[in-house]
């Protein structure tokens, strides 16, 4: 039998692109039977079979879950933002709102359960602070957990997130702040879409599984466009896979602008303006904290209420 060349044979004759082929071609596949376990009688997974429009018709759905009614609900939610604008102080806000049951953005009750903020950019002293500034005098909710460190999601920050899902006793919450903390690198064989969707669908098919909401942090471009959702950094792919997008940017006044929920399935838009008033944010370049409130427009465009 003819035995098949090694590596450093295809590295003589065709180089390191050869290599790189070879590698490809073994990584595909890993993934299918071989002919030894077909001989040897392997079951094949069984396929799944489609659901008739007669079938579909008569299924019972749970309702929506609203973790923060009227702006971030079940399954995975892409919040976007420029650096330093506040993303990690509203959210945080909503977390502690979520935890003790309490309010955020003005007088949005939020229902009591379970909150986990992945904070991969800050440290267990910033979270103190931060508590601080926004509780006062008040005790942190005992409901409210934190992980300032976490491997890339297929490296065993996915798995982390399913053991705190499974501990906890009611999950209603999951904040991953940020996006660049967790995602994979790119793969050689994969376009600049597919590696964007591919980097936030394991989230969304884990808040789908177990009815929670999922909020991850993202970026905005330097460059600006008209529709504030057209600003978030990369591809179509990125902003394809979630549930629900959130983008928190300053208009041209100054005024920071919560646009969204901007929903990828059965939920309206919105725009939200967030006044300083109210609800205590902070902008942590400045030393100060930034109260905000929110007003709900039913514009699709965003609202621009007279400051």
């Amino acid at each position: 039998m003819k035995q098949r060349p090694d590596l450093n044979d295809t590295l003589r004759t065709e180089g390191i692109e050869g290599v790189h082929k070879r590698h490809d071609a073994a990584v595909r596949y890993n993934g299918r039977r071989t002919d030894d376990q077909s001989a040897a009688g392997t079951k094949a997974e069984p396929q799944p079979n489609p659901s008739s429009a007669k079938e579909l018709m008569t299924m019972h759905f749970n309702p929506i879950k609203y973790v923060v009614p009227g702006v971030i609900v079940e399954g995975l939610t892409l919040f976007a933002g420029k650096p330093k604008i506040g993303k990690s102080w509203l959210l945080l806000h909503a977390a502690v709102a979520v935890a003790r049951g309490g309010f955020t953005l003005g007088d949005i009750h939020c229902i009591e359960g379970d909150v986990l903020y992945c904070a991969l950019e800050d440290n267990l002293r910033r979270l103190q602070s931060r508590l601080h500034k926004l509780l006062g005098t008040q005790g942190g909710p005992a409901r409210l957990y934190f992980f300032t460190e976490m491997p890339r999601l297929a490296e065993g920050g996915l798995d982390q997130i399913k053991d705190w899902i499974r501990t906890a006793k009611q999950p209603r919450f999951v904040i991953v702040d940020t996006l660049a903390m967790v995602r994979p690198p790119n793969r050689r064989d994969q376009s600049t879409y597919d590696a964007d969707y591919a980097a936030v669908k394991s989230l969304r098919d884990l808040a789908d599984e177990h009815g929670i909401a999922i909020g991850l942090v993202h970026h905005l471009r330097k460059a600006d466009a008209d529709d504030a959702f057209d600003t978030i950094s990369g591809t179509l792919g990125l902003t394809g896979a979630p549930d629900t997008i959130l983008v928190l940017k300053r208009d041209n006044r100054g005024s920071i602008v919560l646009h969204g929920p901007r929903p990828r399935r059965d939920r309206d838009r919105e725009s939200h303006e967030l006044r300083r008033r109210n609800v205590r944010l902070a902008d942590h370049r400045r030393r100060r904290s930034n109260p905000y409130h929110q007003r709900a427009r039913r514009n699709p465009q965003s609202a621009r209420a007279s400051r």
